[in-house]
């Protein structure tokens, strides 16, 4: 069967710069096609020389059997997210998604139908009377998008859309273009940097680095069966992120209950001749008993809360999921039956905490006796 979108040993140099180094991939009709990748892998120049912007160095691209490469990019009927938006600045959010539609001299009433359906599908009809400068970051991304989607096309193209929201705003909207792409049933290809995007979006996974393709497959197969050292390290780099994402709120309840001993008891424990090692085990740790169990709670508390999305257990795997480490616990607690990782991972967060607590009472006891020593 031929590959819906093909792209044969594309090339794109500037000057001594291989931006893009003899890459080779298909997306077939239908298919949500993530290309994951740094700064600087080539991802966004692959993204245009699809769409026609760039002219490659060598290489060809086809599309429905086409081939791109002599084709004007305004006659290529593709449509393209930008990552900065690119929003008319004079135009409102009603008329920015309707330029497309306009452009093709379409009817006034087609054009209001098909605006107010896709406004809808993407959560920003109550804005289409607003202009961009009236609207917050995600409702642009949104205008964004709506303005890609209206109109109909043989291939969507989304250069990191979503890359510049707030991390709140970037999960609920993993979960939404998930369901706009299942409602629309088009061709997609997404860029991004994020390996949380690519695994719960992607049908496919191109991972790019330097202008190479370090590996294609499935979510499933890049997570469990990376085939490179760095391929590995960017998915470890989002794991090790994740698990330390409360550790500063934790440090902050530590430090609190620390404060919270009166010093006298401290003065106490030296007079009775006690070393700091002895202070920390026999006086410290009993009286932050409860603070101790508190950050366990909220441990556990984060642990749970990687089995957040439902769908998870519902819908048939990381396809529909949003959060890196619910695919890791659906794989390695479900599948493999090995979900000791994840709670070693809450252990030694409270093992280092401890450390933490131990060197920060040595270093307010020392510094004590020096303001009792003058």
């Amino acid at each position: 069967m031929e590959p819906y979108l093909e792209v044969r040993n594309l090339k794109k140099y500037f000057k001594k710069v291989k931006a893009v180094d003899d890459i080779s991939f298909s997306c077939g009709e239908g298919e949500l096609l993530v290309i994951l990748g740094p700064s600087g892998a080539g991802k966004t120049t692959t993204l245009k020389m699809i769409a026609g912007i760039v002219e490659p160095t060598d290489g060809e691209i086809y599309l429905k059997g086409e081939l791109l490469n002599p084709i004007e990019p305004q006659k290529r009927n593709i449509s393209m997210v930008f990552e900065e938006y690119a929003l008319y600045p004079h135009l409102t959010v009603f008329k920015n998604i309707a330029s497309p539609l306009r452009i093709r001299k379409m009817s006034e009433e087609e054009i209001k139908k098909r605006v107010t359906m896709i406004a809808e599908m993407v959560g920003i009809h109550e804005h289409l009377h607003k202009y961009p400068s009236q609207v917050s970051g995600g409702q642009k991304q949104r205008t964004a998008l709506a303005r890609c989607l209206v109109r109909e096309a043989d291939l969507y193209l989304l250069d990191e859309p979503i890359a510049h929201l707030d991390a709140k705003l970037r999960h609920r909207m993993r979960g939404e273009f998930k369901r706009i792409h299942k409602e629309l049933g088009k061709t997609m290809v997404y860029v991004t940097h994020d390996f949380r995007e690519a695994l719960a979006l992607a049908d496919r996974i191109i991972v790019l680095n330097k202008g190479k393709i370090e590996q294609i497959g499935t979510p499933e197969e890049v997570f469990e069966k990376p085939v490179n050292t760095f391929v590995a390290t960017l998915l470890d780099s989002i794991l090790i992120m994740d698990t330390w994402q409360w550790t500063p709120f934790v440090d902050l309840v530590l430090l609190a209950g620390l404060s919270s001993i009166p010093r006298q008891v401290y003065e106490a424990a030296n007079v009775d001749g006690a070393s700091s090692w002895q202070i920390f085990w026999r006086v410290t740790m009993p009286l932050l008993r409860p603070i101790f169990t508190l950050v366990v709670l909220l441990r556990i508390i984060f642990i749970f809360k990687i089995f957040d999305p439902v769908y998870i257990l519902t819908g048939g795997g990381p396809g529909i999921s949003t959060e890196t480490l619910s695919v890791y616990t659906y794989y390695s607690g479900f599948k493999h039956f090995n979900i000791g990782r994840t709670a070693a991972l809450a252990v030694l967060q409270l093992v280092i905490i401890t450390i933490i607590a131990q060197l920060y009472m040595r270093f307010v006891m020392k510094r004590r006796e020096e303001v009792q020593r003058s």
